[in-house]
């Protein structure tokens, strides 16, 4: 461990040179080829590294397609544009505008939530390790907020269909600024429900911001395909953003102590709450949309959005019928069962890992070493999430392996990876 927490960070420098040069590689070998009577794709040959694990695809739009369509459309080129179907028939240069601007002002605010979500995640266990708390009174602090993100993660999506997805959003911000604020106290009551409204906050950033876009993007009468771009171009920025998160969480802890994360994430929280309110417009789960009404009137209809969906769900009635729809989908298709309990199965590893991999390291480093980095060896995580993204689009695409086949030689590493501390062991 001495020589890991003096060079780790040239080991993740070299991993993320590693993860660029897989993501080059595979662009180059999974790029479509350009049919000589059309015009090329943007982002195929091109574009910078940033944009080209999402553009590649046809049928997706980005910003610099939205650019040529433009000055196709300006010279009368707007049907070769149709034909290739990047716009669509109906598109028009308001819709190729504002799609990119609707596009660009989700991302901003997604990576926003997001960031203030990665920046808790490596220094939690160190926070409540110098609060004094042994590993089972930790252990039972991360179940409460895994208990509480299971059973608020039936509750949410509904929930949020009427009172409106918005609103949630905003809900969202507000809440995990509580959670962010308990870590503040030492007292072990105060981290519980630091954690439970942790769990409820990780229930909503993972439903309803999806679902607003979505629900938008259909309102709006765009193209579909315009929101796999979305989609694409949030997995991306994602991926960066837990990465900056993890560098930004160290800094702040070696410089601030481990409690600063959390504080760096109510500003982010903050920035985000703000861009919803300014700029977003509510929907439902009926698709209704409504003006923004006054001050009084908006808090009578939350309040009485909130009591009714509450009595829907104490009724059961819609919880019991979708519950017994998806028992019958499990009893009558073996393979939604056996995917299922192969998903139950990886996430509980997952979160076994989750938990224990900071106790692990700090029990395997040597008593006269530095303090580790946790947000750095965090990022390196990250990092190797985004590269076995990229292996898996490699294989998937050039090497022809079967989903079934990844899958296995998937659970085969990973299972060798968490075997190897026990068999090996290192002095």
């Amino acid at each position: 461990m001495s020589v890991f927490a003096t060079h780790y960070h040239t080991g993740f420098t070299l991993l993320v040179l590693l993860c660029s040069l897989a993501t080059v590689v595979s662009r180059r070998l999974t790029s479509p080829s350009k049919p000589c009577c059309k015009k090329p794709v943007v982002g195929a040959d091109d574009s910078n590294d940033s944009s080209t694990t999402v553009t590649e695809v046809d049928g997706k739009v980005t910003e610099a397609e939205a650019v040529e369509m433009l000055e196709d459309a300006e010279k009368g080129e707007s049907a070769v544009a149709a034909d290739e179907g990047v716009v669509g028939e109906k598109a028009t240069k308001h819709q190729v505008i504002e799609f990119a601007m609707f596009k660009r002002n989700y991302l901003i605010v997604y990576s926003l939530v997001m960031m203030s979500d990665w920046l808790q995640g490596s220094y939690i266990y160190p926070l409540y390790k110098s609060y004094g708390y042994d590993l089972a009174d930790i252990g039972v602090l991360f179940i409460v907020g895994f208990l509480s993100s299971a059973v608020f993660g039936t509750v949410v999506g509904s929930l949020a269909d009427r009172i409106g997805r918005k609103l949630s959003t905003l809900i969202f911000c507000f809440a995990y600024t509580l959670s962010c604020l308990t870590k503040l106290s030492p007292d072990y009551n105060v981290l519980l429900l630091g954690r439970l409204l942790g769990g409820i906050s990780t229930s909503l950033l993972f439903s309803v911001f999806e679902a607003w876009m979505v629900s938008e993007h259909l309102r709006r009468n765009w193209k579909r395909e315009w929101m796999s771009d979305t989609f694409a171009w949030a997995v991306f920025v994602n991926g960066l953003v837990a990465i900056g998160a993890g560098v930004l969480a160290n800094f702040c802890a070696e410089t601030w102590g481990y409690v600063s994360p959390f504080m760096v994430a109510i500003v982010f929280l903050a920035a985000a709450a703000a861009l919803i309110h300014s700029t977003w417009v509510e929907n439902y789960g009926n698709a209704n949309v409504r003006g923004p009404p006054s001050f009084l009137s908006e808090v009578s209809k939350i309040l009485n959005r909130c009591r009714l969906a509450i009595i829907e769900k104490a009724s059961g009635t819609v919880s019991t019928v979708a519950l017994m729809e998806a028992v019958n989908i499990i009893r009558n298709d073996a393979k939604v069962l056996a995917t299922g309990a192969m998903q139950c199965c990886f996430e509980s590893a997952m979160y076994t890992f989750v938990f224990l991999w900071s106790p692990v390291l700090e029990e395997a480093k040597a008593p006269d070493t530095p303090p580790l980095p946790y947000g750095v060896i965090f990022a390196s995580f990250m990092v190797s999430i985004m590269l076995g993204s990229v292996i898996f689009k490699m294989l998937l695409s050039v090497g022809g392996w079967p989903v079934e086949r990844i899958a296995v030689v998937a659970f085969g590493i990973g299972s060798a990876s968490l075997l190897a501390p026990v068999v090996i062991t290192v002095s």
